[in-house]
């Protein structure tokens, strides 16, 4: 019997940052750490006020928002091991606490 070790596949690293009050967002995938999508999820939204709103390995994610009470809106990000996971999961978390939710975009990083 011959057996061969398969080496793991390496992982991938994405993040999401956002500014919501000076409507800033900034993404990353597919970067080999998680300090590196991170760093340049923050670059790409580019604000002093920009923070990580999730980061994630080897899954996707998506990103959307809803209206709350009052008229205002809030952004939401969930993942999941495929798009269709992580917006279904977007959608059921906005939905609890907004309405008119809604999907803006979804990625993956994946090994």
């Amino acid at each position: 019997t011959n057996t061969r070790s398969v080496p793991p596949k390496p992982s991938s690293y994405g993040a999401v940052a956002w500014d919501p009050e000076a409507s800033l967002l900034g993404r990353a995938t597919g970067k080999s750490t998680k300090q590196a999508a991170i760093d340049a999820a923050l670059s790409a939204c580019g604000g002093s006020g920009c923070k990580v709103a999730t980061w994630y390995a080897n899954q996707c994610v998506a990103a959307g928002y809803g209206q709350l009470k009052g008229g205002y809106y809030q952004w939401f990000a969930s993942s999941g091991l495929n798009q269709n996971d992580a917006e279904t999961y977007l959608l059921a978390n906005c939905g609890k606490k907004a309405k008119n939710c809604q999907v803006s975009f979804s990625e993956c990083s994946l090994p």
